[in-house]
């Protein structure tokens, strides 16, 4: 891959190994690529392909254990014979990195000011005072759209949304005016219309600062936006290279192939001639005025505020239907969720078969639990991880009665697992022994077996690759028609969502702002905040 500028980064027949007392595992095998001063470059694959790890190579920032091979040069510097004292000061000024989940990356216990200042003090050749210091952050801060952040430097991380937080990363990053930013997954814990400014952000000043720019990610479907060319990896090498806009839209390889279909869900036909009929079907949910109320964080001292998280909400699922629920972060999906399923205290009616539940006991509700289901977002720490499989989907048939005799039980958990596309002989592992679709396969087990009405999924495929996502969505639509299942499926991904509703709900700051039915919402939506939505969704 050759670029009209001179390069600033060459990697030539890098290979990873990591060793243990066991094993020697080859992450990367043989990559080659190169980036010109102002291009950028996107490195697609899924988990565990070495992509991460090839980046990481770059500033040699994996641990001990890694093993290089093959030439790394940055703008004339040999990494792997560099100096320590060399790469420290590579890191941060010649090459920055933002990560994939913020949260993790920031210091918790500094303000947002310490953060932002710490990559400039580090750096710096000379004493900066503290009035300029505070002047290039917030410099910083508007170079990345955080004005409304100006006059909260002393803030902590965990109080800005997760939009704020990837931008603050972003600003931490470019803080030291780097000429290589790497940005490993900068959007995939996002919403969409987060995705899309996060991504804008990047691309904007890339331009403004001829900086060049390797994006690594699992969703093709963002290359074209962010990226002149790119590297498609898989097992360790790369399959296939080229221009994102023509790898988007003619791949080659096979498997490249798989991945941009995988995004797209246009193989799936949710309605066909004998879909659901709305009124033909018997409603199992039936939500009116729901609302749900919280203390006021900001008045922690002042005894009996509370702040309203979800305000009088009402929405109907049918027997065998789905109803997706739309909105970002904070919209008040999740809280809905919990509110449904009586995991949390709210008002107004939740009417549930035919039977009112808003009031019950926590003792009257057992009986409901069997039939009403939660399946969560991140399977792995959803499962337990002490367990073997057979633990786990078995649980509920314990804490249900539902079967009295080892027989029964190995009966109905092999039928769960045959009913997930796995096979018996998974019965016996441990959830840190499965890939991420297969551990969510289990958690759809662990719910199929009680043989429930309804199905409650929060973000179910957003930890998971594009291909994944994919199996799952069909695995999940296979079952409801097979069971009658009903489905109230929430996600921030409007693709995912079309895949999967028969009717959707927009939410928005605790209510909902519009619901329609699938094909009525994407061709007439009323809500301009959903109009926004799609067209983020189809960038």
């Amino acid at each position: 891959m050759t670029s009209r500028n001179s390069q600033l980064i060459e990697v030539s027949d890098l290979k990873v190994s990591f060793f243990s007392d066991m094993e020697t595992v080859e992450a990367v095998r043989g990559v080659s690529f190169s980036v010109g001063k102002g291009d950028a470059l996107a490195i697609v694959g899924e988990s565990g392909s070495g992509k991460t790890i090839s980046c990481l190579s770059l500033a040699r920032l994996l641990p001990k254990s890694a093993l290089y091979s093959g030439k790394v040069t940055i703008d004339g510097i040999d990494i792997f014979n560099a100096s320590e004292q060399e790469l420290c000061a590579l890191r941060g000024s010649k090459i920055a990195y933002i990560f994939q989940e913020p949260l993790e990356s920031l210091n918790p216990t500094k303000s947002l000011f310490q953060q932002l200042a710490s990559p400039i003090l580090a750096h710096s050749s000379r004493r900066i005072k503290h009035k300029e210091l505070k002047e290039i952050c917030v410099d910083m801060l508007d170079l990345t759209g955080l004005y409304g952040l100006r006059d909260r430097l002393n803030a902590f991380p965990h109080q800005i949304s997760g939009g704020q937080r990837q931008r603050l990363m972003i600003a931490m990053a470019l803080s030291c005016s780097p000429s290589l930013l790497i940005a490993d997954e900068p959007t995939t814990a996002l919403d969409v219309s987060i995705q899309a400014e996060i991504l804008d952000t990047i691309a904007s000043i890339r331009e403004k600062r001829s900086m060049s720019l390797i994006v690594v990610t699992h969703n093709i479907g963002i290359v074209p936006r962010v990226a002149d060319t790119v590297c498609v990896m898989r097992n360790g090498t790369i399959i296939e290279r080229g221009k994102a806009k023509e790898i988007s839209v003619h791949p080659q390889n096979p498997y490249t192939i798989k991945l941009v279909k995988s995004g797209n869900f246009e193989d799936i036909s949710l309605f066909s001639d004998d879909s659901p009929k709305k009124n033909s079907r018997k409603i199992i949910l039936d939500v009116r005025l729901l609302k749900v109320s919280a203390p006021d964080r900001e008045s922690l001292f002042i005894s009996g505020k509370e702040r309203l998280i979800v305000n009088s909400v009402s929405f109907k699922i049918s027997e065998g239907e789905t109803l997706g629920v739309i909105g970002e972060s904070g919209s008040g999906k999740t809280t809905i969720a919990m509110a449904v399923l009586r995991l949390i205290k709210s008002s107004g009616a939740i009417i549930f078969d035919g039977t009112d539940i808003s009031n019950f006991s926590h003792k009257t509700m057992r009986k409901f639990r069997r039939n009403m289901q939660i399946v969560f977002q991140d399977p792995f720490s959803s499962l337990n991880p002490r367990r073997p499989v057979k633990k786990i989907i078995s649980e509920g048939l314990f804490i249900h009665k539902i079967a009295d005799s080892d027989r029964e039980i190995d009966r109905l958990v092999d039928e769960a697992l045959f009913d997930v596309g796995l096979d018996a002989r998974f019965k016996n592992s441990y959830p840190h022994e499965l890939s991420g679709g297969q551990r969510q396969r289990i958690a759809i087990a662990r719910v199929l077996v009680l043989k429930p009405k309804l199905i409650v999924l929060d973000e179910p495929t957003s930890a998971l690759d594009m291909t994944i996502q994919h199996e799952i969505i069909k695995l999940l639509l296979r079952l409801q028609k097979e069971y009658t299942l009903s489905y109230m499926f929430i996600s921030h991904d409007l693709n995912v969502i079309r895949a999967v509703s028969h009717e959707i709900a927009v939410l928005r700051f605790g209510e909902i702002i519009e619901v329609k039915k699938n094909n009525d919402l994407f061709k007439l939506p009323e809500n301009e905040y959903t109009v926004q939505l799609i067209r983020n969704s189809l960038l």
